[in-house]
């Protein structure tokens, strides 16, 4: 069992306090995650409204970008077992 938790609305915290904030989130979902047993437990700060971290990594806050962390979780377990959804939404300008 895989898990990626999305933290949203990283661009509405201040450059100042947003890794301490991220931290204090992670550390709250932890408490309770952990207990669950999952394989893998994998945070990604993202921004719904603008865009950022959901196609490609945009800052220092994560290693990958969603679309490429559901692409490595994916390639570990056999794709035909692979159960999950996800909705993509197109923004429109």
């Amino acid at each position: 069992k895989h898990i990626i938790i999305l933290i949203n609305k990283i661009d509405m915290l201040d450059e100042s306090i947003r890794k301490t904030k991220i931290n204090e989130i992670k550390e709250k979902i932890d408490k309770f995650i952990n207990k669950l047993g999952f394989e893998s437990i994998s945070y990604i700060c993202i921004s719904g409204w603008t865009g950022q971290n959901l196609i490609k990594q945009e800052d220092d806050l994560n290693d990958m970008s969603f679309i490429e962390k559901l692409n490595e979780i994916g390639n570990k377990i056999n794709q035909k077992s692979l159960n999950f959804f996800y909705p993509k939404y197109n923004k429109k300008k």
